[in-house]
């Protein structure tokens, strides 16, 4: 009984954490999209989620899978066509000790929608649904990193050490057909190591995004994706995209996100902080969870599907561009909305006032107006002050002295003796 009641308290914890660790906007609101598919690579498996309920973590945040493979995955990568042509893919690096593969995935995503309509979040192991489509070259290195451009086809192989930087160019022929096969173009070379690490992708963006420690802290920087070579081999500088926490690896930058993950050991356990954040390093979410070593993947990235491509994979030959673009508009609306109504509010209380205060001043003027035409009669008959002071001023003058005589009064008599 003691047994069921710990399990039972261990398991309530961890749907709690799941459901209230997530405190910041919803996956929808990061990506700018409810159109999306959550695509992780966890060693040897890929998981597909969609529909994240709002207020609760995505299960490969929480719930990490592995299958202890025999061999290394050293990259995962979106492949898409950016005119919207063919469906996207998933393209995985995985080497062992004398060889990496490059191996091509079509991503059957049918199983996903079957539980769309219930509250679970949908988490389906899509290993066995997968159909590789491999090409194997030769290597007598450890793989760093990979990069891939989906508008130019390239694919970047790193090779860098502590001390050196090597990396190489390969160009994927026949990227969207069965018989695609990696073309070696060029291997850059340098004796110094490179300052610059945990490169990753946005092919949504057409960025590359990388971390440089300056002054003690922890930058971001961006790059369009054909300045690569003059970036990483010879020393131009990104566009700077701001500060990074110095915990946590960016795991993925596909899609407007960046994926960050953080271990800690706690006694026989890890706790495993993870993290969504918008391409603008504003406010995202986080999600912590207690579990096993043994559980923990060594291969754990982030792949996001979204928009058209998105469409393209859940309607397959049923896909309408207009009618998926529809979609997009409709929930960017309805979201604009909502956002902008603490504005409208503010704007409308001061479009009010200004209108109360127009109609306060025509009072005003109309009230001047009446009391200037309707004046009664008694107070237009009384003098005013200046007719009162020109009548004292002329009753004055007339008051003065005349020194007129009448003619009549002057003596004009002739003195008869001159």
């Amino acid at each position: 009984m003691r047994k069921k009641f710990t399990l039972f308290t261990f398991i309530l914890l961890n749907l709690t954490v799941s459901a209230i660790s997530n405190n910041g906007p919803t996956v929808d609101e990061i990506l700018e999209t409810n159109q999306y598919f959550l695509v992780s690579q966890q060693d040897g498996i890929t998981s597909i989620e969609t529909s994240v309920t709002p207020g609760h973590c995505p299960q490969f945040m929480v719930n990490p899978k592995t299958n202890h493979p025999k061999f290394r995955f050293a990259g995962v990568h979106l492949v898409r066509d950016p005119n919207g042509r063919f469906p996207p893919k998933i393209m995985t690096i995985r080497e062992d000790d004398h060889s990496f593969n490059a191996n091509i995935f079509t991503l059957n995503v049918s199983n996903v929608f079957q539980q769309i309509s219930s509250k679970t979040v949908s988490f389906v192991d899509k290993k066995k649904s997968l159909v590789p489509e491999t090409s194997a070259l030769k290597l007598n290195k450890k793989i760093l990193s990979t990069l891939f451009d989906s508008t130019s086809h390239m694919l970047y192989v790193d090779f860098s050490t502590s001390d050196t930087f090597e990396m190489e160019q390969f160009f994927v022929s026949g990227l969207h057909t069965d018989n695609f096969k990696l073309i070696s173009l060029h291997r850059y070379y340098r004796s110094s190591p490179s300052s610059r690490f945990e490169w990753q992708e946005d092919q949504y963006a057409g960025k590359f995004y990388y971390k440089e420690r300056i002054d003690d802290q922890i930058q971001l920087f961006e790059i369009p994706m054909n300045a690569l070579v003059a970036t990483a081999s010879e020393g131009e500088a990104g566009v700077k995209v701001g500060k990074m926490n110095k915990d946590g690896v960016i795991l993925g930058a596909t899609g407007g996100a960046f994926f960050t993950s953080y271990r800690k050991r706690e006694g026989n356990m890890t706790k495993l902080y993870t993290s969504l954040v918008p391409a603008n390093l504003s406010a995202g979410f986080k999600c912590e969870k207690l579990i096993k070593p043994s559980s923990m993947p060594n291969f754990y990235e982030l792949i996001i599907i979204k928009n058209n491509d998105y469409c393209m994979l859940r309607d397959g030959t049923n896909f309408d561009r207009k009618n998926c673009e529809m979609e997009q508009k409709a929930y960017l609306i309805s979201k604009q909305v909502f956002e902008d109504e603490p504005t409208n509010v503010v704007m409308w209380l001061l479009v009010v006032c200004i209108i109360m205060f127009m109609i306060i001043m025509l009072l005003y003027v109309y009230i001047y107006w009446l009391r200037s035409t309707f004046v009664a009669i008694e107070e237009r008959a009384l003098p005013t002050e200046f007719e009162t002071e020109a009548s004292l001023f002329v009753a004055k003058q007339r008051s003065f002295q005349s020194a007129y005589y009448d003619p009549a009064l002057l003596d004009v008599s002739v003195d008869k003796w001159n």
